[in-house]
């Protein structure tokens, strides 16, 4: 583009030049012609006659001779500017395709995005990802593809691509859930690039890819759950029950409410675990589990610390009174039999209580509260419940 742009003056100056030098040879034939008919008055006529079309023949030749010079020379800068559009199309065309190439890789496919009128393309690759084979099928304008967006991440990745048309963001990213042909949620990964700006640097296209990201989620899903999760009951595991302590501190102080930790130990489980050894044993934590899981309502979090032991945070308490019927309830929930194959057994249960903000200010300080108050409550006889009450232990 900046090589054309240089042609520009060099055409103007040969216009320039050529028109010149046609002024002077018309000014120079003229003063010649009236210079030799003023000397030649009484010459004869037809010797001056003879040297006007001799110097007529000579100016139009010298003329033609010089407009071909000029032609010539005009042809050869056009043909320039002509090569050197050709080849910055090219270039452009060539940056574009490396920008595709850089993006893609495999299971990928690639889209363009004309900023100015919203229209998108989408090749076949991204097709086969979601399912859109026929492109008729496909989004052919933003408005369109947003719609297919994820709820949960539709604004959040809005705003990363205004960002990068804008220029706050070099490049835009983002992992999102897009709906697929078949009305499934697929993960994908969305990244791209300006490929040209406006004189204010915002962005007038961009190409880019997306990958489809379905597998290393799943993966991600099942690490954290393995980190997170009991593998045994399918509970929260401690880690898990301490974030969710911290967040509900956080709420019921924000809206002045108390919650309540329950530390429940069951009694009588070691006997029943050495009678149906490993596997008969955690069958039966199974099936408490599940039956605690049903005396509990879903903003609550019921967690398994291992052994015999489970803990459930209560929330939104408006007192003590409201901890003290659930765990009657489940007292009560637990004297019924529990069949593990062809025989039944009764296991009690075990629970102290610390409430939140009087018992501690931290999940460890509650839990370690609510411990001391569960091993009160076997002292005291088990099967029963004792809050946390400050003092010699």
């Amino acid at each position: 583009m900046d090589s054309a742009v240089n042609e520009k003056p060099f055409i103007n100056l040969l216009i320039a030049v050529g028109v010149l030098l046609v002024d002077i040879m018309a000014l120079f034939a003229a003063a010649y012609i009236d210079g030799h008919l003023s000397a030649a008055d009484s010459a004869c006529p037809a010797a001056v006659a003879e040297n006007a079309h001799a110097l007529i023949f000579w100016v139009a030749s010298t003329f033609i001779l010089l407009c071909s010079l000029l032609g010539y020379l005009l042809m050869r800068a056009i043909s320039r500017i002509t090569s050197s559009s050709r080849d910055n199309a090219m270039k452009l065309r060539e940056s574009e395709e490396r920008m595709k190439l850089a993006l893609s890789g495999a299971n990928e496919g690639t889209w363009d995005l004309d900023v100015m009128s919203g229209r998108l393309n989408f090749d076949n690759g991204w097709g086969g990802i979601l399912g859109y084979a026929d492109d008729g099928d496909r989004p052919h304008f933003l408005h369109d593809w947003e719609k297919l967006l994820s709820p949960e991440d539709r604004d959040r990745v809005l705003g990363i691509l205004r960002a990068h048309i804008d220029g706050r963001l070099q490049e835009y990213r983002a992992e999102y859930r897009i709906r697929a042909h078949n009305g499934s949620m697929v993960w994908v990964a969305g990244h791209g690039k300006a490929v040209s700006r406006d004189a204010a640097g915002r962005a007038l296209r961009i190409v880019g890819v997306t990958r489809d990201i379905t597998v290393s989620k799943q993966i991600e899903e099942t690490i954290w759950r393995m980190a997170h999760f009991d593998h045994l009951t399918g509970l929260p595991n401690r880690v898990l029950l301490k974030d969710r302590i911290a967040q509900s501190m956080r709420q019921a102080q924000r809206h002045e409410r108390q919650l309540a930790i329950f530390y429940m130990d069951l009694d009588g489980f070691k006997q029943v675990n050495d009678t149906l050894g490993h596997e008969g044993g955690d069958a039966l934590l199974q099936m408490v589990a599940d039956r605690l899981s049903g005396l509990v309502r879903s903003v609550d979090t019921l967690a398994r610390m291992g052994g015999d032991e489970f803990i459930l945070l209560l929330n939104d308490l408006q007192g003590e009174s409201d901890a003290h019927a659930l765990a009657l309830k489940i007292i009560t929930a637990m004297q019924t039999p529990i069949r593990v194959g062809d025989m039944e057994y009764v296991i009690g249960c075990s629970i102290g209580i610390a409430v939140y903000p009087a018992d501690g200010n931290d999940a460890a300080t509650l839990i370690a509260n609510a411990d001391k108050a569960m091993y009160h409550a076997k002292a005291a006889g088990k099967n029963r419940l004792t809050f946390f009450r400050p003092g010699p232990t």
